[in-house]
C-alpha cells in the first residue's frame, strides 16, 4: 500500500500542525488536502503531541494545554489543564498514555496522571522543557536544558493521587 497515503492498518497517515494562528489543522499527508482546523484560542501553539492511541491531540502554548478530539467533528478542546502561568514550550506522552509530560517557561516539568477525572499535576522543578516519561511501574522524567539534565524517579509515593 506503499504510496496510497495509508499506515499498516489501512487507516490514512495524517499530520497535524499548529503555530501562531491559534489554530491546529489535520492535514492527509498523501494529498496535502487539509481535513479540518481547530481552535487553539487565547495563544499561539508552541508544540502538539499525538496520543498512543492516535484518538487525541495535546496542543500547548502560553498558559494553555489543551487536548483536542481527532476521532470527532468538534474543532473545540475536549479538555484543558489548569495551573500553568507562564509559556508551555513541551507537551508529550508515556508510551501507554496514562501520563503526559509539559515543560515550560515556568521553571517546572510537569506529569500529569490522564487516569483521573481532574489531572493533577507532579511538579518537578526544572528550568527546562520536559523531554520523555518512562512507563510505570517507575515512571521517570528527563528535564533540563543542554548539559543540566536531571532524571527524576516518580514512586508511587510520588504520584498524584
Amino acid at each position: 500500500m506503499a504510496g496510497d497515503g495509508a499506515d499498516s492498518s489501512g487507516s490514512q497517515v495524517a499530520l497535524v500542525t499548529g503555530g501562531y494562528d491559534h489554530t491546529i489543522k489535520l492535514w492527509q499527508a498523501h494529498s496535502g488536502v487539509c481535513l479540518r482546523t481547530m481552535q487553539h484560542p487565547d495563544s499561539q501553539v508552541n508544540d502538539l503531541e499525538i496520543n498512543p492511541n492516535s484518538q487525541m491531540v495535546a496542543a500547548c502554548g502560553y498558559q494553555h494545554i489543551r487536548m483536542y478530539d481527532l476521532a470527532s467533528a468538534n474543532p473545540d478542546p475536549v479538555m484543558n489543564f489548569e495551573g500553568v502561568i507562564k509559556n508551555v514550550s513541551r507537551v508529550g506522552f508515556q508510551e501507554n498514555g496514562q501520563w503526559m509530560y509539559t515543560g515550560g517557561e515556568d521553571c517546572t516539568a510537569r506529569i500529569w496522571d490522564l487516569r483521573s477525572a481532574v489531572p493533577v499535576p507532579a511538579d518537578i522543578p526544572s528550568a527546562c522543557a520536559c523531554k520523555c516519561c518512562s512507563p510505570p511501574p517507575r515512571p521517570v522524567a528527563d528535564h533540563g536544558w543542554g548539559s543540566e539534565r536531571h532524571h527524576t524517579h516518580l514512586g508511587s509515593e510520588d504520584r498524584p493521587q
